[in-house]
């Protein structure tokens, strides 16, 4: 086992991960050169990263890291290069001295040497010498013989793959095609029947109406979340559930994801008949659940969904109500609901996860 595969085993099992390019399938790594892991502490995110320092190029590659790490506005990053050489020499050992640190920035930078020959951690200038245990990690990992990084790469590479696989519930995405389909035919049958702008079309199909629901019709509560007005409405709402109902069935499964949808669009709906009283239709009650679900997977498990990391998914969200609250005769209401509901359902789910896990 080498050096940096001792390491790297020995920080997973501190609670660092792996982390995910923006594809959210390879590692920050490449092989024989580096490999990267993080750590959330608080508000603080430890972004680790040990670099062959036997090879030539490590400070191009420093440089090309520093640029993607520095980049990570959404916490305060500490980022720490461990660059392992079989002897530190004076080159080396000069290019990790930081002699300034401001520990209030939002991105600290420190570098460690471990010299191998010597099994020992140079530190200079101004670094602590100590970071949360991880110079026990280090130490650790120079007891180890052999130094192999490519080979380190590989098996951390299909270590990654397999915690992925758990994390991901399903690949097929069954329910959100069928849900889109679903949502395209009663469209159509709507068209023929007089239009899905006709309010007496939309009222037969089961649209929301206040005093409808109170007279007994209940159903449409549910009814009115696979109606929409106007082609437009429906081709928003079909890619916003492709968009984020696809990830929701894979992180959440689809029972889950079937749940999180049923309930944002029922208490969508509430709000809308509560606050709104006018007749309405649509998915966005659902589909701003899920697009909530998303996000509190993201921040819940501190990662990306297939590409979309919490940032974007917040950006999302915000132009989704920001443009509903542009437009006239959009059921905001409708959308407030879904999208405490996705939240609220979500995040049971992620907490009774979370324990399950853990027993």
């Amino acid at each position: 086992m080498s050096f940096i595969k001792q390491f790297t085993d020995n920080l997973l099992s501190m609670e660092f991960r792996t982390i995910s390019n923006m594809n959210d399938n390879t590692l920050l790594s490449d092989e024989s050169k580096y490999m990267g892991l993080c750590k959330f502490t608080g508000n603080a995110m430890y972004i680790v990263v040990a670099i062959n320092g036997d090879n030539p190029d490590y400070e191009i590659i420093t440089h090309g890291l520093q640029n993607f790490l520095a980049m990570e506005k959404r916490f305060n990053v500490v980022s720490l290069f461990v660059y392992f050489k079989e002897k530190a020499d004076e080159k080396i050992i000069n290019y990790c001295n930081v002699d300034i640190l401001d520990y209030n920035a939002p991105y600290v930078e420190l570098k460690w040497v471990a010299d191998i020959s010597e099994k020992k951690i140079i530190v200079n200038g101004q670094q602590p010498n100590k970071l949360i245990d991880i110079e026990k990690a280090i130490n650790n990992a120079l007891n180890m013989e052999g130094y192999d990084v490519a080979t380190d790469v590989r098996d951390l590479e299909k270590k990654h793959i397999e915690n992925r696989a758990k994390n991901v519930k399903t690949n097929n995405i069954a329910f959100t095609i069928g849900l889109m389909a679903i949502n395209v035919i009663v469209f159509l049958a709507m068209e023929l029947l007089g239009g899905s702008t006709n309010t007496e079309v939309l009222l037969k199909f089961g649209a929301l109406d206040r005093d409808l629901i109170l007279s007994g019709q209940i159903y449409r509560l549910f009814t009115y979340m696979f109606l929409h007005i106007g082609f437009m409405h429906l081709l928003c709402n079909g890619f916003s559930i492709y968009i984020f109902g696809s990830r929701a069935e894979k992180y959440f499964g689809k029972l889950k994801y079937v749940i999180i949808y049923i309930i944002s669009g029922l208490l969508g709906g509430l709000l809308s008949i509560i606050f709104n009283g006018a007749v309405s239709a649509g998915a966005s009650g659902g589909i701003f659940g899920i697009m909530g679900a998303n996000i509190v997977y993201s921040k819940f498990y501190k990662r990306s969904m297939d590409g979309l990391d919490l940032g974007v998914l917040i950006v999302f969200a915000i132009i989704n109500i920001g443009t509903g609250i542009l437009i006239p005769n959009v059921d905001n209401w409708g959308h407030l609901g879904g999208l405490i509901g996705g939240i609220i359902t979500s995040l049971i789910f992620c907490i009774g996860e979370k324990k399950n896990e853990t027993t």
